[in-house]
């Protein structure tokens, strides 16, 4: 359960009370932990693409013109992530700033906006990248029966 008061967060964990003030004391243990999760979707992402490269490399006729095909598609992929990465962390900043404010109202439209835009986004990216590749790339797997 969360509760809050002022710049303090109360979380209560099986009964019993943690109370944690961000603005006090030192600050580098905070900033690592909030650089965590950050720096596991680095790895996570990183990981992700030499898994790619793995599975490619080991069943692909051509494996070296398809690993580096995934190579050089790595670096877009991850300036594709960490743009939505950068958009989530403004939008977190807007939204704290509007309920520390007691504007809970332009929180929620803000919310709003941001889930819109993500859709829009990621439909727009999705049409760019497929367009008539899509019905190729399907009658390719299909005919070849790779599935």
């Amino acid at each position: 359960m969360l509760k809050s008061g002022g710049n303090m967060r109360k979380f209560r964990v099986y009964g019993h009370e943690k109370k944690k003030d961000y603005t006090q004391g030192p600050m580098l243990g905070k900033i690592i932990l909030f650089m965590l999760p950050v720096m596991f979707t680095g790895i996570i992402q990183l990981l992700y693409n030499a898994a790619d490269m793995v599975v490619v490399g080991n069943w692909a006729d051509n494996a070296d013109a398809a690993v580096a095909a995934v190579g050089a598609c790595g670096a877009l992929i991850n300036l594709i992530v960490n743009l939505f990465i950068g958009l989530a962390t403004g939008v977190n900043v807007l939204i704290a700033n509007y309920r520390g404010a007691g504007r809970t109202e332009d929180a929620q439209d803000t919310v709003h906006t941001a889930i819109l835009m993500t859709l829009i986004m990621a439909m727009s990216m999705t049409m760019t990248a497929q367009g008539e590749d899509l019905a190729a790339a399907a009658n390719a797997i299909i005919e070849s029966k790779t599935f």
